[in-house]
């Protein structure tokens, strides 16, 4: 009993220094973050505490920091490069509203700070009868994110801005003025999106209205309101959005591989792993949404993306890992090496779409089928001297076991032991990234050069070697002859 006691006793000692030790260190990193620093996110929301709507364009003060704003919808998020743990103070304020200040500690191991909503009340400065106008304020926008024509969602948005007067109070109907809607130069796509009405005049609460709807051409899109007061040009700030691809489509379809011919026959997880890409695009040529989803397949190995698919960048492309082994690649048609790869999604009328392209996993280097002409009766071969001429032919191929082209980087020498020689034709060949097996045939002439004045060492044994360095592993062949 005293020996179970005495052991149990020793045991938690053991947990209690660990633990310890693990907190000690835990706080230790900590306390070196909160001294040397580190970059926060800071995050949040300005809206309207009436309305609840968010509010573009509110200049954030920060102590110690540049000013930063709100964007469309009151939302905003910006980095802290923080030389510690400190408290700042973060002010609010914008034309019309009460300014309100916060302030919070910011811990840097945290990383991240969101501050939540911020609500903003109105000023009220005489609200019953305005000054003339003085700024263009965005209001709201019914969608941020719309699409090319003919996809069967959302083309348009309306957005809604209201002209303030100098006090931040909508401008009345005796100050109404027109405003004028337009994108900035540069900042549309020009695929026929239009803005309507082009002009608007200002209503008895000082609101304004217009319509964007896209074109055929996804892209970026930022709008401006502007009105002219006794020669001052007034502007709203740009008000973001996007027009975004539609469905899937056939024909701008495509799927490929980023290796199409990998030394990987019969390797387990070949590294760095080849992928699959693809690219998806609608019947406009344009990108499809960002995040379509794509299901990839192989008909070799293991890939991404098969049960969990992947997911469109903003560039249509999506990509999934292709990891080397079993089941080791057989194509029915072109034979033992070769494979499959499949991407299939989802087109406007909800069917599966598609596209497949083909790899090769090349197995161990050969070199055979060597032919050597001329020769004489008995198989032997001889080079003529310089002053007759003529050479002899070497004819071989480079392959894998089933006679498929080697991987990228291999390389194909033909070299010459013996004096006076020289060799011409396919040697010092690069062989590329291919599935062509116009890259496994060779064919070199070795001849005898002038001597230059030098005695002819006449008739002697010289060597042929073919040399292959590859990532399907080395080979040479040493063919022994001799030269007049």
């Amino acid at each position: 009993m005293k020996k179970t006691l005495l052991f149990l006793l020793s045991v938690f000692f053991v947990l209690f220094i660990a633990t310890s030790c693990k907190k000690s260190t835990t706080n230790e990193a900590e306390e070196e973050i909160a001294e040397t620093g580190g970059k926060v996110t800071i995050s949040g929301k300005v809206i309207d505490n009436t309305t609840g709507a968010g509010i573009e364009g509110v200049t954030i003060k920060i102590s110690g920091f540049n000013d930063r704003y709100s964007e469309a919808g009151g939302d905003f998020a910006f980095i802290l490069d923080m030389s510690g743990n400190k408290e700042l103070k973060f002010t609010f304020n914008i034309k019309g509203y009460e300014t309100r200040e916060i302030t919070q500690d910011v811990n840097v191991a945290e990383k991240k700070l969101d501050l939540g909503t911020i609500r903003l009340e109105k000023q009220l400065i005489n609200s019953s009868v305005s000054g003339p106008a003085d700024a263009i304020q965005f209001v709201s926008m019914t969608s941020s994110n719309i699409f090319v024509q003919e996809t069967g969602d959302i083309t348009w948005t309306n957005i809604t801005y209201v002209v303030v007067d100098s006090n931040g109070n909508p401008i009345d109907i005796d100050h109404s003025i027109p405003v004028t809607f337009d994108f900035l130069p540069g900042s549309h796509p020009n695929g026929g999106e239009e803005i309507g009405p082009k002009t608007v005049r200002s209503n008895s609460e000082g609101l304004v209205f217009t319509t964007v709807r896209s074109g055929t051409i996804s892209g970026p899109v930022q709008v401006q309101a502007s009105c002219t007061i006794g020669g001052k040009l007034i502007k709203s700030r740009p008000v973001k959005l996007t027009i975004s691809g539609g469905f899937p489509e056939q024909n701008h379809f495509s799927v490929g591989i980023s290796r199409l011919n990998c030394a990987a026959y019969h390797v387990v997880n070949l590294l760095p792993r080849p992928f699959a890409v693809c690219v998806v695009g609608d019947r406009y040529s344009n990108p499809v949404v960002e995040g379509t989803a794509v299901y990839f397949q192989t008909t070799a190995g293991v890939i991404e993306g098969y049960q969990d698919p992947k997911h469109t960048d903003r560039f249509g492309v999506a990509q999934a890992d292709i990891i080397t082994g079993a089941p080791w690649p057989d194509d029915p048609v072109i034979g033992y090496g070769y494979y499959s790869v499949s991407a299939k999604t989802v087109d406007e009328n909800n069917n599966y779409i598609t596209t497949t392209s083909q790899g090769l996993w090349s197995g161990r280097t050969r070199i055979y089928d060597i032919v050597i002409d001329p020769v004489d009766g008995d198989g032997n071969w001889v080079i003529p001297d310089f002053n007759t001429g003529g050479g002899v032919t070497f004819r071989f191929r480079v392959a894998d076991q089933f006679g498929n082209p080697l991987a990228e980087g291999t390389t194909v020498d033909v070299k010459t032991v013996g004096k006076n020689l020289t060799v011409s034709g396919t040697t010092g060949i690069k062989i590329p990234d291919t599935m062509n097996d116009a890259y496994t045939y060779f064919e070199v002439v070795v001849s005898e050069i002038d001597p230059e004045g030098d005695v002819n060492p006449g008739s002697r044994k010289v060597s042929v070697i073919i040399e292959v360095k590859s990532p399907n592993g080395d080979a040479a062949v040493v063919l022994n002859g001799s030269a007049l």
